[in-house]
């Protein structure tokens, strides 16, 4: 069965769950819900969203209407992304605009929506669900935390240093700095492991906004003796606290820079500047030289529905690893158990030739390697090592003689991973 746009499913007497169509009716509807369940400041965005937005044609709006009322009661949207694995495009859908009104929590109706948003990623090809979300609540429908998402960071102002770099300017970006953005983009995320694809119209909707909010941002390139050396994009965060930056390469004399531009940017009588940064970054690094500290971090929340579907869709990405490693020439069978299913990954002479689910566990120790439920994307995705995520979970478990082979196959690596909503 194809879910397209304007299907309709009865869920009992009582509630009908809506795929929406393009009449601006059944919008005005879904605007009015989500203003009513979020903050007033998310109906302005999810109208730029639903009339502006380059990928808007293929947004999904999912809701459920309580037959007797006739009053929308829950809804989601799905929202097409597309990261890079390495050199692979992964087709990716952010869920979001998510909520239920309050006298119809815990009836089962998120679950409803998301059965329905699961098929709707098969019959598309999407092959990972992600959400910047509540903590907790979506491990009921099999999230996961995977990859980073806010990692926050505060310098006082008076830390910031006060040599002047006359030679360095920052301006603003316009449309004509897009190309080399994108260069500068691709450049930078060249050695992580997962990041989003650069989608020139769609870039432009987010991050070449006349204003900064949590939901769109500012550009500016950074330029020295009249030429172009980076770029960073400039918001807030969510909770409004915070500057999230997200930036090209940096010399250490641009960070510097950069810092100064927001100490003056910011007006306010704070002694402290709040940021949102990648870890690990010239940046962030600067921070903590200078006296500043990391205060909090949080991630993105990660679903496969289909392990094996994915374990295909990688299939290049895993022969590349055995080719480059000590197993170059490995005819094996890898299994992969979440304690549910068990993945078998057939090689011969480095090339798999087969990638196959069982419905079951078959055993203690049976297997490769081990982890329970969803901790095996930290696993798949790079977020973890086998011996970091076996620190904690003491039922993940690998054959001994797999360890190698295993860390060749699924190395952790840092992934940066955004949105263009």
């Amino acid at each position: 069965m194809v879910i397209s746009k304007g299907s309709i499913f009865q869920i009992n007497d009582q509630f009908d769950l809506h795929i929406a169509t393009e009449h601006k009716k059944e919008f005005k509807e879904i605007l009015e819900f989500n203003c009513g369940i979020h903050e007033e400041s998310v109906g302005e965005y999810l109208t730029q969203i639903y009339y502006h937005h380059p990928k808007g044609d293929d947004i999904f709006w999912l809701y459920i209407k309580d037959v007797n009322s006739d009053q929308i009661v829950s809804s989601l949207a799905l929202l097409p992304l597309e990261w890079r694995m390495d050199s692979l495009q992964i087709p990716v859908c952010e869920m979001g605009f998510v909520g239920t009104a309050e006298p119809y929590r815990k009836r089962g109706l998120m679950k409803e929506l998301n059965s329905v948003y699961e098929q709707i990623m098969a019959e598309q090809g999407y092959l990972l669900s992600a959400i910047r979300g509540i903590p907790y609540f979506y491990r009921t429908l099999g999230y996961e935390f995977s990859f980073p998402l806010d990692d926050r960071f505060l310098l006082p102002k008076a830390k910031i240093p006060i040599e002047k770099s006359d030679s360095i300017l920052i301006k603003n970006a316009t449309l004509k700095d897009l190309e080399y953005i994108r260069g500068e983009y691709e450049n930078y995320h060249q050695n992580v492991l997962f990041w989003n694809s650069f989608w020139k119209e769609s870039f432009a909707f987010k991050y070449l906004s006349p204003e900064i909010s949590d939901f769109k941002g500012k550009t500016y390139i950074i330029q020295e003796d009249g030429k172009k050396v980076a770029f960073f994009t400039l918001g807030m965060s969510y909770d409004w606290k915070g500057y999230k930056i997200r930036n090209s390469t940096l010399a250490r004399d641009h960070a510097v820079k950069l810092l100064q531009f927001l100490k003056n940017f910011q007006d306010d009588e704070k002694t402290e500047i709040d940021f949102d940064l990648h870890p690990n970054s010239v940046l962030s690094n600067l921070i903590l030289e200078l006296g500043g500290y990391q205060y909090m971090n949080y991630g993105w929340q990660v679903k496969i529905p289909d392990v094996a579907r994915f374990l295909c869709r990688i299939k290049e990405l895993l022969e590349n690893r055995i080719k480059n490693s000590e197993f170059q020439n490995l005819s094996k069978t890898i299994s992969l158990s979440n304690y549910h299913q068990t993945f078998k990954i057939h090689f011969e002479e480095g090339k798999i030739t087969e990638i196959q689910t069982v419905k079951e566990f078959p055993g203690e120790l049976v297997c490769d390697v081990q982890i329970p439920g969803t901790f095996l994307y930290k696993l798949l995705l790079g977020d973890k090592s086998f011996e970091e995520i076996n620190y904690i979970i003491k039922d993940a478990m690998i054959e001994y003689s797999s360890r190698n082979l295993i860390s060749i196959l699924f190395p952790k690596r840092a992934s940066f991973p955004e949105t263009y909503y």
